[in-house]
């Protein structure tokens, strides 16, 4: 591939000038790089500004040699993550020119020893590395995992050997075998990976899916006297996660996967760099971590230095990796990387906060789904003029066309019945929403369909050179299809301004009452012959669990094409790592939620669906009951606490301005295809939203006008928009922008067109939507401009430069989240003062300035931030305390260094307070609760204790037909009764723990009622409730959640106790740290009945015993303890009852979690490694009770056997 030479920066800028629209045709060599007609190899002088004398220091930097010096001019440049000494020249087969372990396995290596799980003095010099060896990362993990191999790999030390002695797991093999995959086809093509070769059923393979990320955390000294305040503050600790599939994005697929490292700064530690700097250790504090992000990271003689920070994780590039054999010209640094994506010259205009944030476009998870012929840029269309007759507002703020051809390819690549109206997307420079031309048609028999698209002024965020774009840069990328949701949800901001415009209350609480009631009557709808299925159908409407189950199973990218996410949801790939490592649910249940041994769901939701689905009715089955009893409380609580009160005349989906110019100012049109839409009373599919006024709002909706009162019509001209909300062009203003400051770059509206709502309902005036104060007297911004950043450093050396740009670039790491914050103070000035009155207008304003801070580049005053928390912390009524998110930390504590429960005694207070919408709704909610939860339990005391004989048959079947010996029927019986104690036990002791946390927090929290006189529901002081809800809470909470494992104290006691190792089998009853565990040690046979029986028996053998445990295990507690057969044999439960309808388990059982694949190797989640290593001497001690010589000679049949054959299926 070649590049053209770059025009002039004044051409440039006449070719992106917004009077006139230019076409930029692709051109066809770039397309040929694509469909591989031919080699490609990059320029090696493109994008390449560094001078002769920089590349010669580069070849005798230090890290040449694969390692640190220990003194170097650098070396505070530079952090050394994971050490690997003498033997990463063998690794890298640098020493001996041989072949080198796979990158892959070197980083899987490396994350085993950030945790102390393995030490690089154990991994044998000859024998282990020259086994690792090889030209496949599938061959060489599994070498690693190999039980047969543990001896040659490691010196002698059977600590190392049990943790990497087992199977590898199914996520495992793929993410390697992934690697593989992308290494041969970049091999072939530099460029393959950014939309892939042709595939299986003609879907493109494209890469950068597999990630390589790690957590960083710090532990501060304690504070010091003035002679010492020099000293550093903090430590830092870089852990590294095993590689892992995920989601895509456009750097990976243009650069290689393995070229990008994510490190994720841990809660505290972003905390402490978001921080108020009120104090010099918290500055000194902040310096530090400053200091430490913009190092280069090295691992394993690569270098990884800095380019982004997004939701607190810090995103590294590899730059000029010496010893690699080729290094793409644009990742030489950091600066050349930057300028690749986002050329200085072209952008030297912009400020240097909002450039540095476009960069998030290459990081955007995404899918590429066609390649673009040619692009048209063109002028955004403007509204009418306003009164001082130059005014003229964007009309189509982010939206654009695209022709059908393209529209084609992205429902034949994704599988799409048919064509989305719209799509949410990147490409080239631009972000925003992309819809089908208006006149556009499907291309003749014969002719060659063209790709064309259109990318608005407003679209365009970057502007590129208009010749030799790179091949990344012409592919469309794909965040969202537009589609329908329905029903819509009220919430406590749109409740406010319903009812602040003139909603009454009582409608808003009937809303209310009806879906508890529905809730409480479809729970115990228990009749009829179809009962079950009902029942499941209700779970899964109530919990999504079919939805929560294909989230799991689809990364990121494919969950939103796929239109699984609504919205984008910045943490949705960050949570299941570091948030809970605590608890050790994380040890015993994997990521797709169910427990590594039964094979059990973590979600009681999912249980109740499961039994459902199988078979089960709550009449006869007391767990399945008590679940559903539990599905119903969740769902009541939700509605009460987070006042999510659904409409069913209510729909969502994606906006776009009118293509066609149609529709007339404050009209709309929203078409629905298939039959997401029902009519509650006639059940007719609608096929529009009724032509009349309905209310359309988004989220956030805090001011008075973020709802309006719009007319909806039908056009002829608009038919083939279905699944978008379309907004009229005409006008002074968008309407999208009076909906808290909307645009169409893929915003979500919310359509409600129930007539007990639109009709009450009047438009605040449109004043409210103008912001009433000078940005500059409330935000500050850099005003460092891109071309006066690049003269200053431009010439500089390339070291130098990098050093000058990294910090701009992590600058996201320190900004304070006020966002949170400033939604508190909102709610308490909108409850104190109303909706309209001037303190909550501004402070939704700066919510909404705050939102956008990130893109803007503004941060709100230091001073500002100040002077509104001393006015607006101020007490809020108890609904209050449960958030719309679940997180109630409100950050207080971290931005003004105050206590979270601490409210201002400076707060402003209102003599004319109104009676508040959300204070009846509250109480009113807990009125009509606290019925139904009492009807549910008269349901639940219902329940029999009835024999299944579906489940107790077989025991007893076996029994009357002596098919057992009664050596095999007393190891069942004597196993199954010291669980059932164990199980009892451990019950008791987390209920009497959850039980002691529960009454500290009742009493903590009550305490500091009478010393803030917290106000109930109706603005009066609380008073404690009965404390026998506490036992009842302890005990439902003790029968499901696992005990934490965190404390140090904890921690000593299992390393005290040798029956607590987690795969040596129980001899007597003992408390274990959960329910979880109980079942772990309930799949592990006794030692010696697996020496003298199990291994002499054939898997049919084997597989019969397992449900005959679990039959006996049924029948011998399902009147005392009817949960635990279900919580320790959850798997052949399921079976069991399958077998009597004559089908086969729920849809997630269908195959069986991988067996254990070596005795003191239990196969656990990896991202759970910091509480593996807490317990690595627990499993190396069960290795050492195993002889030798049977270690080696029949480790994997006596490890198959102990783990109670969990890959057999019936």
């Amino acid at each position: 591939m070649t590049v053209e030479p770059r025009k002039s920066k004044e051409a440039d800028a006449a070719q992106h000038s917004r009077s006139s629209s230019a076409t930029i045709d692709v051109r066809q060599a770039e397309l040929a790089s694509l469909t591989f007609s031919d080699e490609i190899k990059p320029n090696p002088e493109a994008f390449n500004d560094r001078s002769t004398e920089d590349r010669t220091l580069d070849q005798h930097s230090p890290l040449s040699s694969g390692s640190l010096p220990s003194r170097t001019p650098l070396d505070k440049s530079y952090h050394e993550i994971v050490p690997c000494g003498l033997r990463l020249k063998l690794l890298r087969g640098d020493s001996d020119r041989r072949k080198p372990v796979p990158w892959g396995v070197q980083f899987y290596l490396a994350s085993l020893v950030s945790f102390d799980l393995v030490a690089w003095d154990h991994l044998n010099i000859t024998t282990g590395i020259s086994l690792l060896r090889s030209e496949s990362h599938l061959e060489s993990i599994k070498q690693l995992f190999s039980p047969e191999n543990q001896q040659d790999l490691w010196d002698d030390d059977n600590e190392m050997r049990s943790v990497v002695s087992r199977r590898a797991t199914a996520k495992e093999l793929e993410t390697f075998a992934e690697l593989d995959r992308e290494e041969r086809m970049r091999e072939k093509n530099p460029l393959a990976g950014v939309y892939g070769p042709p595939g299986e059923g003609g879907a493109r393979l494209y890469g950068g899916q597999v990630i390589f990320e790690g957590r960083i955390s710090f532990e501060k000294s304690e504070r010091k006297s003035k002679a010492e305040q020099d000293d550093q503050i903090c430590k830092f600790t870089v852990r590294l996660l095993p590689p892992h599939m995920g989601a895509s994005c456009r750097f990976a697929r243009r650069f290689g996967s393995e070229r990008f490292l994510r490190l994720k700064m841990e809660r505290d530690m972003a905390k402490d760099a978001q921080k108020f700097a009120s104090t010099p250790r918290t500055k000194k504090i902040q310096a530090e971590i400053r200091a430490f992000l913009c190092q280069t990271m090295v691992v394993l003689g690569r270098r990884f230095r800095p380019f982004f920070c997004k939701n607190n994780t810090i995103h590294y590039v590899q730059v000029d990796d010496i010893n690699a054999e080729a290094c793409p010209t644009e990742l030489t640094t950091v600066w050349d990387f930057v300028n690749h994506h986002a050329p200085f010259d072209l952008n030297d205009s912009s400020l240097i906060g909002k450039f540095v944030q476009r960069l998030a476009l290459g990081l955007s998870s995404s899918i590429p789904v066609s390649t673009i012929d040619s692009i048209e840029y063109m002028p955004d269309t403007l509204g009418d003029t306003w009164d001082d007759g130059t005014t003229q507002l964007v009309m189509t703020d982010g939206a654009a066309a695209l022709s059908i051809s393209v529209a084609t390819d992205i429902a034949r690549r994704l599988g799409y019945s048919c064509i989305p109206s719209a799509f949410q997307g990147r490409c080239a420079g631009a972000k925003g929403v992309w819809y089908l031309e208006p006149d556009s048609q499907a291309w003749l028999p014969g002719s060659k369909p063209q790709r064309t698209l259109t990318i608005r002024d407003s679209q365009n965020k970057i502007k590129l050179p208009c010749g030799g774009v790179d091949a990344s840069q012409v592919v469309f990328d794909l965040l969202l299809p537009s589609r329908t949701s329905s029903p819509c949800t009220l919430s406590k901001q749109i409740l406010m301004v319903l009812h602040n415009r003139g909603v009454p209350v009582n409608t808003l609480r009937l809303l209310q009452r009806a879906e508890l009631v529905k809730i409480a009557e479809d729970i115990t709808d228990w009749e009829g012959p179809n009962a079950s299925l009902r029942l499941a159908a209700t779970v899964d409407r109530l919990g999504k669990v079919e939805t929560t189950k294909s989230k799991r199973a689809t990364v990121l990218a494919e969950q939103r094409a796929q239109g699984m996410l609504s919205i984008v949801d910045p943490e949705q790939d960050s949570k299941g790592i570091g948030t809970s490592l605590e608890d050790d649910r994380e040890i015993f249940f994997g990521k797709d939620g169910r427990h590594a041994v039964t094979g059990q769901p973590l979600s009681k939701v999912e249980r109740a669906y499961e039994m459902l689905l199988v078979g089960y009715h709550p009449e006869n089955c007391v767990p399945l009951a008590e679940y559903l009893n539990e599905v119903a409380v969740l769902a009541i609580q939700r509605v009460i606490g987070k006042f999510a009160i659904p409409v069913a005349r209510s729909a969502e989906a994606m906006v776009i301005p009118d293509p066609t110019g149609t529709l007339e100012e404050d009209e709309i049109q929203f078409r629905f295809s298939g039959d997401a839409v029902v009519d509650p009373d006639s059940l007719l599919r609608c096929h529009h939203v009724p032509v009349g006024d309905v209310l359309v709002t988004r989220h956030p909706c805090l001011l008075p006008t973020d709802i309006r009162k719009v007319r909806a019509v039908v056009r002829p001209e608009l038919s083939r928009y279905q699944d978008v909300v379309v907004f009229s062009t005409k006008g002074k203003r968008p309407l999208a922008s009076l909906l808290s400051g909307g645009d169409y770059d893929g915003d979500l509206i919310r359509v409600f067109w129930d007539q007990s709502l639109v009709e009450p309902f009047s438009n605040a005036d449109v004043k409210y939507a103008d912001c009433p104060f000078k940005l500059d007297e409330m935000f500050e911004q850099n005003k460092l401009v891109v071309s006066d950043f690049v003269a200053e450093h431009r010439d500089r050396p390339v070291q130098k430069r990098d050093e000058a740009l990294v910090p701009h670039l992590i600058q996201g790491a320190f900004e304070p989240h006020v966002r949170g914050a400033y939604g508190i103070m909102h709610l308490y000035a909108a409850w104190e003062f109303g909706s309209e009155s001037d303190e909550a207008v501004e402070l939704a304003h700066k919510f909404n300035m705050c939102m956008d801070g990130h893109k803007t580049g503004l941060t709100i005053k230091p001073r500002v931030r100040i002077d509104d928390s001393k006015k607006f912390f101020g007490q809020l009524p108890e609904w209050a305390n449960v958030s719309d998110d679940m997180d109630s930390s409100c950050d207080r504590k971290y931005l003004f260094g105050i206590d979270e429960s601490w409210t201002s005694p400076m707060a402003l207070k209102s003599s004319k307070r109104q009676p508040s919408v959300l204070c009846a709704l509250w109480s009113a909610g807990h009125r009509e609760m606290t019925r139904l939860r009492r009807e549910l339990r008269e349901r639940l005391a219902n329940t029999r204790f009835k024999e299944d004989k579906a489940l107790s048959g077989l025991w007893q079947q076996s029994k009357q037909l002596e098919r057992l010996d009664q050596e095999t029927m007393k190891v069942i019986r004597d196993h199954v009764d010291m669980m059932a104690k164990s199980y009892a036990m451990t019950n008791a002791r987390i209920a009497q723990k959850v039980e002691g946390r529960l009454r500290e927090t009742w009493n903590s929290r009550q305490a500091s009622l009478k010393g803030t006189g917290k106000m109930s529901d109706n603005g009066e002081p609380t008073h404690s409730g009965p404390m026998r809800r506490i036992r009842s809470d302890a005990g439902r909470l003790s029968t499901s959640f696992a005990e934490p494992v965190s404390s140090a104290r904890t921690s000593m006691t299992l390393a005290s106790d040798p029956d607590c190792d987690l795969l040596t089998p129980m001899e007597e009853a003992g408390v274990l740290t959960s329910s979880a565990e109980v079942a772990t040690k309930y799949s592990l046979w006794p030692q010696w009945f697996v020496d003298t029986h199990l291994n002499l028996m054939d898997d049919m053998e084997k597989e019969r015993l397992e449900y005959l445990r679990a039959s006996y295990a049924y029948w011998t507690t399902y009147r005392q303890k009817p949960r635990f057969a279900f919580d320790v044999a959850w798997r052949w439960m399921m079976n069991l009852k399958a077998r009597e309808k004559g089908g086969r388990a729920a849809a997630g059982q269908a195959s069986a979690p991988q067996q254990i694949g070596g005795q003191g190797s239990l196969e656990v989640p990896l991202y759970a490694l910091d509480v593996l290593s807490l317990r690595k001497k627990l499993i190396g001690r069960s290795n050492k009770s195993t002889a030798h010589d049977r270690a080696t000679s029949t480790l994997s049949s006596s490890a198959s056997a102990s783990s109670s054959s969990l890959s057999l299926q019936p």
